[in-house]
């Protein structure tokens, strides 16, 4: 177990003195990470020293916490391996941790001894992300996802959060590529927003030098018309509305006029009318237009006057006129009593075959 200084004079003071008390490493270690300095890795409320932020939801610390080493100014060989880290934590969008020293490396032991005495105090994390990463959120750079590559005791920077980028293959980014980085991602937003703006004003029929203020004006204009034609429509659909409805109205009442008509005339009897009432619902006119193809019942004597008017023209036939004429069989199979009257009278006999 790694112990600061501090701690390791402890542990030989109490030993030297107690023969019978030999603190234990996790002892030490327990009263070490009591007392340990904490450091803020990441603040996400705060830029840092290359004008972004970095959400600390977003830092990946899987592969770190596998081998959480304390760098010193981020400087990637071993003899500035100065410590590790313990106990990470996301706390009110802040990643924080503790760092344990190796006070038997002597640069660390000097570390060490200027972070006790509160004459360093600054901490960097150095970290690789992908450039889809890096977003625009209310007019600023915000870094959505990254992986922590390291942890580094830097001394007290300009700014509080202040951060170390590494590439894909680990290399250290100079702070001229950072710049570039971020500012190649600014170029490309401002490309497309510049892009986004050009369309709009085509869209909207504005000439290229058009501003802001021409464009939201533009868009007010639509919304008015927008509303108007909005407007127009709700009372066209009103008015075609009472017009369909009339005329149903008008339909059912010429309907129920022809079934009444129909029951009078013989067409219909009142079970009939009952029925076709059910059925008429909703269509009014192909109801009315059965109604209009079922035949009127004749009365008796209409009948009697049709039948009259019918054979008064076989009366002023002779009977050899009517057999020459092929009348007879249809006499006898329409009008059978007139057939038998006329045989009669011709031959003094009822025919036998009727």
């Amino acid at each position: 177990m790694i112990l600061t200084s501090k701690w390791r004079d402890f542990k030989s003071i109490m030993t030297s003195r107690f023969a019978c008390f030999t603190p234990s490493m996790d002892f030490c270690y327990q009263i070490t990470k009591a007392m340990s300095k904490r450091f803020v890795l990441n603040d996400e409320a705060v830029k840092n020293t290359y004008g972004f932020r970095v959400l600390t939801e977003g830092i990946k610390t899987d592969t770190f916490l596998k081998n959480p080493v304390c760098l010193r100014d981020h400087k990637n060989d071993t003899d500035n391996v100065i410590g590790t880290w313990q106990d990470l934590r996301r706390e009110g969008g802040k990643l924080t941790a503790s760092v344990v020293f190796d006070t038997d490396n002597e640069v660390a032991d000097r570390v060490a001894k200027k972070v006790e005495k509160g004459l360093v105090r600054g901490c960097s994390m150095g970290v690789s992300f992908d450039y889809i990463d890096m977003e625009k959120r209310g007019g600023e750079q915000v870094l959505t996802k990254c992986e922590l590559y390291e942890a580094s005791i830097v001394p007290v920077p300009a700014n509080p959060n202040t951060i170390a980028v590494y590439n894909a293959q680990g290399k250290l980014l100079s702070e001229a590529e950072i710049k570039q980085l971020t500012l190649t991602k600014k170029s490309s937003e401002n490309h497309k927003e510049f892009k986004t703006m050009k369309n709009l004003k085509s869209y909207l029929q504005l000439a290229e030098d058009a501003d802001e203020t021409a464009a939201i004006s533009a868009v007010k204009e639509i919304e008015l018309r927008l509303r108007e034609t909005t407007a127009d429509r709700d009372r066209y659909k009103k008015q075609i509305g009472e017009l369909e409805a009339a005329e149903k109205a008008r339909l059912k009442a010429d309907f129920e006029k022809e079934a009444d008509a129909a029951v009078k005339d013989g067409r219909l009897d009142a079970k009939g009318k009952a029925a076709v009432v059910e059925m008429a619902e909703g269509k009014y006119d192909k109801a009315k237009a059965l109604l209009n193809s079922l035949p009127k019942h004749k009365s008796v004597a209409a009948v009697l006057k049709s039948d009259k008017d019918s054979l008064a023209r076989y009366d002023k036939m002779s009977f050899d006129e009517l057999d020459r004429g092929g009348h007879l069989a249809n006499l006898k199979a329409d009008h059978k009593d007139y057939f038998v009257e006329r045989y009669e009278r011709e031959f003094g006999k009822k025919p036998s075959n009727v």
